[in-house]
């Protein structure tokens, strides 16, 4: 119970500091672009960095937490409910 609640509260910190960055950076970076923006890859540079970066970053912590944060626990025994 420990552990998934850990993992639960993990998980909705790295949800809401992306979404509060994305959103920060959008709102600075996007609605206040020159008429040219500067592309990387192809893309406007905020777009790179308020959305692909984060993105990146999570899928990196998630992988990271699965490798290495997530342990299977003993549930228990099982009840057969007569």
């Amino acid at each position: 119970m420990q552990a998934s609640r850990r993992e639960a509260l993990f998980t909705a910190a790295v949800w809401v500091g992306a979404c509060v960055y994305t959103c920060t950076f959008a709102y600075f970076f996007a609605y206040r672009q020159a008429p040219q923006p500067e592309l990387i890859l192809g893309m406007p540079s905020w777009v790179f960095w308020g959305i692909l970066a984060p993105w990146a970053a999570c899928l990196a912590l998630t992988i990271w937490a699965a490798l290495r944060g997530l342990r299977d626990e003993e549930l228990g025994e099982e009840d057969t409910g007569a």
